[in-house]
């Protein structure tokens, strides 16, 4: 059996994030939002990580993403929590690496926030889509109950559906190497 400390990556990516804010920002991505003249909270944030080329234990790795998603636990709550969202697609190998490599990196509470579940975070599989359409960031996600796998169970309530289909800020590039 390969420990977490023996896993072998290669990887290149992009990381990237957006909130579901009001400002007329298409995506925001402040954190707090400073562009806008309201001071609400948003109705979620992302951050993300998305692998454009490489290898995991020798498999390849080109288009995984994972996602830590903020929202709040009920409508209109002032509580919120974070929630790991994994591609259908890796391995689960590969979504071992990816967590060990990103989960403490993803931080996706909004800073207006002032009561946060701070738990261990659950982890599901979703299906989502990282494009670049004319140089620009895109994301779609479902994430819906029904559609769901878990792979880790976390300390806070179930999150509610969210579903996104639009632009990302990108935040940096990344190249990363266990060899």
């Amino acid at each position: 059996m390969t420990t977490e400390l023996q896993r072998r990556y290669q990887i290149k990516g992009a990381a990237f994030g957006a909130r579901g804010c009001s400002c007329s920002c298409n995506p925001c991505d402040c954190n707090p939002c400073t562009c806008g003249d309201e001071m609400r909270p948003p109705r979620w944030r992302v951050s993300g990580c998305y692998i454009q080329s490489g290898t995991i234990d020798g498999k390849d790795a080109s288009g995984l993403l994972l996602l830590s998603l903020a929202q709040p636990v009920e409508e209109r709550s002032t509580i919120w929590q974070e929630t790991l969202l994994v591609d259908k697609n890796a391995t689960e190998e590969q979504v071992t690496t990816l967590l060990s490599i990103f989960e403490d990196q993803l931080e996706s509470l909004p800073t207006e926030i002032e009561t946060r579940i701070l738990t261990k975070k659950a982890v599901y599989r979703t299906s989502m889509r990282y494009t670049t359409e004319s140089g620009e960031p895109q994301l779609q996600v479902a994430f819906v109950p029904d559609a769901i796998t878990r792979i880790r169970e976390g300390i806070a309530v179930l999150p509610q559906s969210w579903s996104y289909q639009g632009p990302m800020a990108l935040r940096d590039h990344f190249a990363l190497s266990s060899l």
